[in-house]
């Protein structure tokens, strides 16, 4: 995927690194080789990414592998004889770039709680591990991010004269290793704060995310600017999606305004889709229309707009407020320019939920969807993995 963005902070050095295959997904698979679709790299939060003729989701039950010429959905571990033992079905995973043919992902192992660095060659089905860390090291929840050769990830470090068993005295750093596994040693790029988060790397650069502030904060010498500040641009936190495409960020930000439901009375406050531009520290709103989800590819975005809606509603409602189906997502799929102009409906259904996390590929949408029409109230939604069809508007839930 991107060649040109990362995640972020770390100091520096050296350790020793734990490169090994994993014999279990070992097996060679049968499907043919296949190129990325995206000439642009799109760096996408969203646990959703396509490669070629394939759509890799987290399903919470690991790493899965949606065949699109088929439809046939199954465990990006190629190995039948797999008893969910390896990384790729562990229940934890995350990831958002595939590079030169390989998916980077993070995952935490059952039990020990070992956190895990690595990734897939798409072509082989071996998987490579190129960083554990114990649980006391943990920075939970972020991928690894690759750029120019280099694997990029969040890694807590003892401090000087520190107790190993004491979780207080481990540092938060961005930290940098050889992305094919190779063994270089680790080196520390740059420390965190302790609520930083590393979002994305890009020029030798990283963005992060701290005090309700973008920082940009260069790998070599360690100086941090602001580059975008949400309270004083009028914005609350970040909510939803992130991207980052052609050196800018793309992210959901969310304000105090809010729409009350008339028959709960229930306030839902919204958020607008936001770019941000690192090198000259401005930005700008993409839609003046509030935003529940989006993904961007080479050239367009797609997006829900946020639309309080409401399904089944019972005539004695006040009795059983629990059997409306709240809706925060239009009925409208969207899609305009990255610029926000020649925004069209590319598809429309008034029971499906397009709040979730998706990708599009030619003309088809991937992504987990949530069908109101089988469900009675909100409490209980179940999502499904599904496409949907923008010519023929044909919809296929699994």
């Amino acid at each position: 995927m991107n060649k040109r963005f990362m995640r972020v902070p770390i100091f520096i050095l050296t350790v020793t690194i734990l490169i090994c295959v994993l014999s279990s997904c070992s097996e060679q698979p049968d499907e043919p080789y296949h190129e990325m679709l995206n000439t642009v790299p799109v760096s996408q939060k969203d646990n959703v990414i396509e490669y070629g003729n394939y759509v890799f989701y987290e399903s919470g039950k690991g790493i899965m592998k949606y065949d699109r010429s088929t439809g046939e959905i199954r465990s990006a571990c190629v190995d039948p004889e797999c008893k969910g033992n390896c990384l790729l079905e562990s229940p934890l995973n995350y990831f958002s770039q595939i590079v030169d043919g390989k998916l980077y992902f993070a995952t935490m192992t059952a039990y020990t709680h070992e956190y895990t660095y690595a990734y897939l060659d798409i072509q082989t089905g071996i998987v490579t591990v190129l960083r554990i860390c114990e649980e006391i090291e943990s920075v939970m929840g972020i991928p690894p991010l690759v750029e120019n050769g280099y694997c990029y990830y969040s890694c807590k470090k003892l401090k000087e004269n520190g107790n190993k068993q004491d979780p207080q005295d481990y540092l938060p750093y961005i930290c940098r290793i050889s992305a094919d596994g190779s063994g270089s040693e680790e080196v520390l790029c740059e420390l965190l704060g302790e609520s930083d988060i590393l979002l994305f790397v890009y020029n030798g650069n990283a963005i992060t995310h701290y005090d309700a502030k973008l920082h940009l904060v260069n790998l070599s010498t360690g100086e941090r600017q602001i580059i975008f500040d949400q309270y004083k641009e009028g914005y609350t936190f970040v909510n939803g999606d992130l991207a980052f495409l052609n050196g800018k960020i793309y992210l959901l930000l969310k304000t105090n305004a809010s729409v009350t439901s008339e028959y709960t009375k229930k306030s839902y406050k919204y958020s607008y889709l936001v770019c941000v531009d690192p090198e000259t520290r401005t930005h700008k709103r993409v839609l003046e229309t509030p935003v529940v989800s989006f993904h961007i590819t080479n050239n367009k975005i797609y997006y829900a707009p946020f639309e309080l809606r409401h399904l089944n509603i019972p005539e004695d409602y006040e009795n059983n407020l629990s059997q409306i189906t709240i809706m925060l997502a239009s009925p409208d799929l969207h899609c305009c320019d990255l610029d926000g102009k020649n925004d069209q409906i590319l598809y429309s259904n008034p029971t499906l939920n397009y709040m979730e996390s998706f990708t599009v590929v030619q003309d088809k949408l991937y992504g987990w969807l949530i069908n109101h029409d089988e469900q009675t109230n909100t409490e209980n939604k179940k999502m499904y993995f599904g496409e949907i069809d923008f010519k023929t508007k044909e919809i296929v839930i699994k």
